[in-house]
């Protein structure tokens, strides 16, 4: 079977653990594949600084050393470049077998996704899908159409108490599920500092939040279900992020409360 290429397209904090002393979740995804599966190609990751790409090779080479696992690792734009839109001719010219994996900010994920589903490669993006339903319904659209795999990231599917919570549902160990309350929050530095340049863009319920309404449909194995929200929005006081708390209602009852520390 040949080798799979991957291009990651973003070259952020969560895609190598750029601006943290960390590296991220999608780099070191792919070394653990690398390590268990041994059928990876080129790994590309496509920024839009060139200032940046010696960061995530850094990064890299640090993980690589660490682990002691190898990647066929190239980086872009070199040197001094600034392309917002390098990734087009990545994604056109890498070799095929490809896929592509989208770790960019939430308003770009429908303008980065159509181009690669135009290329006809199977995507991989992080949540959510896109800020609007009728972005995400176009996008659903071209890939049925073209016969790609396209899917959404949701990670915490595979986190071993979501597992069992899924289980025990299922097993119907508890009876029906009528009301369920989510308390989580994030450190003010990620909107404030690391998403600084899109955080007005987005919201913690939409790229983080997300996850938890996701559980709790994957949990229940919920296919049609009606959603409202009122939320309030973080703002700035004296040079620091405010409490901010969501309130979301589901099937029965889905309450999440969000909060910045």
């Amino acid at each position: 079977m040949s080798n799979l290429n991957i291009v990651v397209i973003g070259t952020g904090m969560f895609a190598t653990g750029r601006g943290t002393t960390g590296f991220g979740t999608v780099l070191p995804a792919i070394s653990e594949w690398k390590r268990l599966e041994k059928n990876i190609g080129k790994v590309v990751f496509v920024g839009t600084n060139g200032k940046r790409s010696a960061q995530v090779k850094e990064k890299f080479d640090t993980l690589c050393k660490d682990t002691g696992i190898s990647l066929d690792i190239d980086i872009y734009p070199k040197d001094d470049e600034q392309d917002s839109k390098a990734y087009i001719k990545i994604i056109s010219e890498i070799p095929r077998p490809a896929c592509a994996i989208v770790v960019v900010p939430d308003h770009l994920h429908f303008e980065v996704l159509r181009e690669c589903l135009y290329k006809d490669l199977p995507v991989l993006v992080v949540k959510p899908l896109t800020p609007t339903i009728e972005e995400g319904k176009k996008l659903i659209k071209i890939a049925k159409k073209r016969n790609l795999h396209a899917v959404v990231e949701f990670h915490k599917r595979w986190d071993k108490a979501n597992l069992m919570l899924k289980d025990t549902i299922q097993k119907g160990r508890i009876g029906d599920l009528l009301y369920c309350w989510v308390e989580y929050s994030q450190r003010k530095s990620i909107p404030a500092e690391i998403f600084k340049a899109w955080t007005e863009k987005t919201s913690i319920l939409q790229y983080l939040g997300i996850h938890y309404i996701d559980i709790i449909r994957f949990a229940n194995s919920l296919h049609r279900y009606n959603s409202f929200c009122n939320r309030c929005n973080a703002k700035k006081s004296n040079g620091t992020w405010t409490k901010k708390m969501v309130t979301l209602s589901r099937f029965r009852c889905l309450r999440l409360h969000s909060m910045f520390y």
